[in-house]
């Protein structure tokens, strides 16, 4: 399972959330002279997801993603079009081929891919499960309501009502929350984030 079905009675990392914009800055021609900036402010999602961990919900701020619409790419991966959720785990190297791309390698291509280790694939995204809760929208698959987030996305508001004290949140905004993650699911997303900002760059590896 996928989502907890339980009253929550406060935010927890991995919470879809409404009533949030998207407050990130898009700065076309960096400037230090702040009348030459082209800024502008995306206020296009209605759905946000809760990445601050737990115990950090406070302090009037929070760690928020937008959850985003699926890339139609992943439709040509049969092992995605199978298990949407796939992706979140480690997975064999030969499952994030297209049938496409997998048909143009050769058969020592293949059985490289099919022995390589099993690991992250998609490193910055995160997929979510169907809900009734959540809206549908049209893909060339038809239409679907599970979504994706993408940590380079990630950006942080403040809000007053975001305080805790004794490490118990006071009275949070609950009417914004929309689905909580089950702990399962929430070691998942809080495993591959890590995993995200863990990775080390190609110089520090050659190093």
């Amino acid at each position: 399972m996928f989502y907890e079905n339980k009253k929550p009675d406060s935010l927890r990392l991995g919470d879809i959330l409404q009533d949030f914009y998207s407050v990130i800055p898009i700065i076309d021609n960096p400037n230090s002279e702040l009348s030459k900036q082209n800024l502008s402010i995306d206020i296009s999602y209605k759905y946000h997801v809760l990445l601050s961990p737990c115990c950090s919900i406070k302090d009037g701020i929070l760690l928020l993603s937008p959850l985003l619409q699926i890339d139609d790419l992943f439709f040509n991966i049969r092992y995605f079009r199978e298990n949407h959720l796939l992706f979140n785990e480690e997975v064999a190297n030969y499952k994030r081929y297209s049938e496409k791309r997998w048909g143009k390698l050769s058969e020592k291509e293949k059985e490289r891919s099919e022995m390589k280790e099993i690991k992250y694939a998609f490193y910055h995204y995160f997929f979510f499960e169907e809900h009734d809760k959540l809206e549908k929208y049209e893909t060339r698959i038809g239409k679907i309501n599970y979504y994706m987030i993408d940590f380079r996305k990630i950006f942080s508001i403040k809000c007053c009502k975001i305080q805790a004290k004794n490490g118990r949140q006071i009275e949070p905004p609950l009417e914004t929350k929309i689905l909580e993650l089950t702990d399962q699911a929430r070691n998942i997303l809080r495993d591959k984030i890590v995993h995200f900002f863990h990775r080390p760059s190609l110089e520090d590896t050659i190093i």
